[in-house]
């Protein structure tokens, strides 16, 4: 008898960890969730100068790479609808803006980008999030300061 009562205590006390290992889980990773869309959505409508823009970009790029993110055969991240994170830039060319992905600046090397656009400063004018509410993509325009 003491033996039955000794496994019931046992079995309920190991269900009682794994839920709190559980939920302690979920709620470890919805705090990362949100720390990080915190942090992108400081952007939102902020004029960054360059040296920022890579920071974050370098920033994005190890995120990418640290959940694994596959990229197609140009070197692009490819969006996944859970994790990724993309960002595009565009540029004044002539009388209209070509956009950039992030990774072109990268593989472009960032040392030589700050060169050509080390006066120049970005907004960013629109952020998206995946259906799980995590940030999907950020686009930032060359403005005209």
């Amino acid at each position: 008898m003491k033996n039955k009562v000794l496994i019931v205590i046992v079995i309920c006390a190991l269900i009682l960890l794994i839920s709190v290992y559980a939920v302690y889980t979920y709620r470890k990773n919805a705090l990362e969730v949100q720390k990080i869309t915190r942090q992108y959505e400081e952007y939102i409508s902020k004029k960054i100068p360059t040296s920022e823009l890579i920071s974050l970009i370098n920033k994005t790029i190890d995120y990418n790479e640290q959940n694994n993110i596959q990229k197609n055969n140009d070197g692009e991240y490819i969006e996944n609808d859970e994790n990724s994170i993309k960002i595009h830039i565009k540029f004044k060319y002539e009388d209209d803006y070509k956009t950039i992905e992030m990774e072109q600046i990268s593989m472009g090397g960032t040392e030589s980008f700050m060169k050509a656009y080390s006066e120049a400063y970005f907004e960013c004018t629109n952020l998206q999030k995946h259906n799980n509410n995590r940030i999907k993509e950020l686009t930032f325009i060359e403005t005209e300061d």
